[in-house]
């Protein structure tokens, strides 16, 4: 691996380390989904491109059409899901056990 490499793969690997380890710190819900989306969105992207420009690691470019396709698949998933685990937090406790006043 090379230079480039290593300083992509870290710091990735930094970013989503340091928001899974303060997701259980705040008390609201709602901080702790940021703290999530901040480990898909910063933190997978320059993973993934570390792993992707690694030098002979991977045998064939298919290896990296892969890790690509993986890391474009988080990145567009993580705020969706973050959102969508926001909005059923959100609502109500009787509007979720179906009773509606």
């Amino acid at each position: 691996m090379t230079a480039l490499s290593y300083v992509l793969v870290w710091a990735g690997v930094a970013v989503v380390g340091g928001a899974a380890l303060a997701v259980p710190l705040p008390r609201g819900v709602f901080t702790r989904l940021h703290l999530v989306g901040v480990g898909t969105t910063l933190g997978v992207p320059p993973l993934i491109a570390g792993l992707a420009v690694a030098p002979g690691i991977w045998s064939s470019y298919h290896d990296v059409l892969k890790l690509v396709l993986i890391g474009v698949l988080v990145f567009a998933s993580g705020p969706a899901t973050v959102v969508a685990t926001a909005r059923a937090a959100y609502k109500p406790i009787e509007e979720k056990a179906g009773r509606h006043g």
